[in-house]
């Protein structure tokens, strides 16, 4: 018996080894290019590399060797693989872009030291002109407290002149003492700090005109790379790291029809909300937008005022007569009033037809990064609702049990949940530790995101979401050595802004088996997405275009469709902003005697205006003249139209609008209409 005990036991002890070994090798034996594999279809592979007799004894112990050494040793390693080549990837992306723009590095390092060098002595020389300035004013300052003792010393020294036993002596030393302090400050500032001010000016001057000299000589060395930036950048890195998820280049119309159509996906943004930022994408088929979206909300606002009262009082005294006293008292008058309140939130919108009929909600804990003993008390003090609400979930008649992974359960809490069965399919107990990874802040940012489930949508909404790559920072840049470092910080930010929000649902194994279908439009779309429409109007250079009259707070930019044209779309933009109002609240305040006195309250009153806007979208190429090379485009900038007096805004992929033409008598201009 013990010789078949010591049997299983070395046979069970190779299995988990081999289990574990195969495990890391089949983490670089897979496809290097698909850098994070769900886990489930990671099991599959080694169980059926390991497991050839399906009906040995063995089977479980080596399934769970599997998924030991997985959680163990692969999983943890794929967001640190994936982040350690996105790097490699990002950097490789800058060079092959700074030779494209011919940049000498080693000639831009030569120019950025000299610069450096020629800034930190401008800087110097500043320094010093800026404490010999101070020690004039301490001089100016000891001379006009001299001044004003030798005028006093002037006045003692007159004054006791004429008594017959007056003593002038303390007047006549102020006097001389005063006026020979002020006369040494006066000398000290004309012949000496004067001289070296004047004298450092003029090196401040020189030396500040050779650190600009140095400047935009490194600046110019470096600034054709410029030209080459792209909102395609992260794109393009992003590809070469991973097929995770692909992003679009824009929202399209057929995509955004198709979260509609075949996903039940409907818009609730408000008339108090716009959309700033947008961007697309997709997991396996299945498609996601990210959302930045500014929202205007009323907040009160609580207003003062003062008025200072004096009234006459009668007290008695510690013999007990009676008194009279003037008494001034100071009162506050308040108001309270709404004002507009401008904020901007992220989400990230996911279609996916698994568990169709589920709908739950789960909001943020906060918790960020906890230990497992943390996450274990959280989830005994959370125990004691759970079975609360299973047993009010029996005597309502509910559908409610909850999963034996308690744990997971309390720190989700996703209590709301209409479909017991599709849950448990969906959170199945892999996904509910995937999930407790991301929650204890093992994988991620922590407990962060909200978590919405309708039917076929899933909507995110984290504080760590919303990153849209932004290349307009790199300007500043003069030595590539400091471009290099901040465009792969960016695609980094930009990318875990990304993944980090997609890693709940990619934490789900049914949602990277449910794959996405075709869908195909059987009506005319407009040529431009409404999302991306009214994130080109929101990013446009002069939104003052837009504003209503005499309103003065921030706007919210809304467009609708209007129809289409070829290539050009037509949309009418309403923007509601507020007019602002000076009041007066009087407030009734009582004080000390006991009457009710009137204090005005300045407040503002913000009365809503609303004005509509016409205008073109569409996506253009500009004009090339002959015998000049491709024109190099900035984003955010407008470009004349040729043989036209219209101009476009060019923002992220080719789609801007004119303003101000007369192509079209409706269109093309701005039309005022208050409401």
């Amino acid at each position: 018996m013990k010789i078949i005990k010591t049997k299983i036991f070395k046979m069970l002890f190779y299995i988990f080894l081999i289990g574990i070994i195969l495990g890391i090798i089949s983490f670089f034996i897979l496809n290097k290019s698909d850098k994070f594999i769900v886990k489930d279809n990671i099991i599959s592979f080694l169980e059926k590399k390991l497991i050839k007799n399906n009906k040995s004894f063995v089977v479980d112990i080596v399934k769970n060797a599997i998924v030991d050494s997985l959680k163990r040793l692969i999983l943890p390693s794929v967001e640190r693989e994936i982040r350690a080549e996105l790097k490699e990837n990002a950097e490789k992306y800058i060079d092959e872009m700074l030779k494209k723009a011919n940049i000498n590095t080693s000639e831009n390092e030569d120019l950025s030291k000299k610069y450096r060098s020629a800034r930190d002595n401008h800087n110097a020389n500043e320094y010093r002109l800026k404490k010999l300035k101070g020690w004039r004013i301490f001089f100016y300052v000891v001379m006009a407290i001299s001044l004003i003792a030798m005028i006093i010393g002037i006045l003692m020294w007159v004054g006791n002149s004429k008594t017959p036993d007056g003593n002038i002596i303390p007047g006549l030393i102020t006097t001389l003492v005063g006026g020979a302090i002020a006369i040494t400050c006066l000398c000290v500032n004309i012949f000496y700090y004067n001289k070296k001010i004047k004298a450092q000016s003029l090196i401040a001057k020189e030396t500040g005109d050779k650190a600009s000299e140095a400047y935009n000589n490194v600046y110019n060395s470096i600034k054709n790379v410029y030209n080459y930036f792209d909102f395609s950048d992260f794109k393009k890195v992003l590809k070469e790291t991973t097929d995770i998820f692909e992003l679009d280049d824009y929202l399209t119309p057929k995509k955004l029809r198709m979260l509609e159509k075949v996903y039940q996906y409907s818009e609730s943004l408000s008339k108090n909300e716009c959309i700033v930022d947008v961007q697309s994408g997709s997991i396996q088929g299945n498609p996601f937008i990210r959302l930045n979206v500014k929202r205007m909300d009323e907040v009160n606002q609580t207003y003062t005022g003062s008025r200072v009262v004096t009234y006459t009082e009668t007290y008695r005294d510690s013999d007990g007569d009676l008194h009279t006293r003037t008494v001034t008292e100071t009162l506050i008058g308040h108001y309270t009033a709404p004002r507009p309140s401008y904020g901007v939130n992220s989400y990230l919108i996911y279609g996916n037809t698994a568990a169709p009929d589920l709908t739950f909600t789960r909001t943020p804990n906060m918790t960020g990064k906890i230990s497992d003993a943390e996450a274990e008390k959280i989830a005994k003090r959370g125990e004691k609702e759970l079975n609360r609400l299973a047993d009010q979930a029996i005597k309502q008649g509910r559908n409610f049990t909850p999963l034996a992974n308690t744990k997971f359960e309390v720190m989700f809490k996703a209590y709301d949940r209409n479909n017991e069965v599709q849950y448990r399919l969906l959170f199945t107990p892999l996904a509910q530790q995937n999930m407790l990874e991301i929650l204890t802040g093992k994988a991620g940012f922590g407990d962060d995101f909200g978590f919405y489930k309708e039917h076929k949508i899933n909507i995110i909404c984290s504080a760590h979401g919303g990153a849209i790559y932004n290349y307009e920072r790199f300007y500043v840049n003069y030595d590539y050595n400091e471009l290099k470092k901040d465009f792969v910080d960016e695609i980094q930010r930009v990318f875990d802004s990304i993944f980090f929000d997609l890693i709940p649902l990619l934490a789900i194994p049914l949602y990277q088996t449910t794959e996405g279908g075709e869908f195909n439009v059987d009506e005319d779309l407009p040529n431009v997405s409404r999302y991306e429409a009214e994130t080109v109007v929101n990013n446009y250079d002069d939104l003052d275009v837009f504003r209503p009259a005499e309103t003065s707070t921030d706007q919210i930019l809304k467009v609708n469709f209007d129809g289409k044209s070829k290539s050009t779309d037509q949309y009418s933009v309403l923007s509601t902003s507020n007019k602002v109002y000076d009041r007066v609240y009087v407030d009734m305040v009582m004080a000390g005697n006991g009457r009710l006195y009137p204090v005005d309250v300045p407040w503002k009153e913000y009365v809503e205006a609303a004005r509509r806007t016409f205008i073109h979208i569409e996506d253009f190429k500009p004009e090339k003249k002959e015998g000049e090379e491709e024109p190099v485009m900035s984003y955010g900038q407008r470009y004349p139209m040729k043989d036209t007096n219209q101009t476009i805004f060019r923002y992220r992929w080719n789609l801007g609008f004119p303003l101000g033409g007369e192509r079209d008598q409706s269109y093309g201009k701005i039309a005022d209409e208050d409401m």
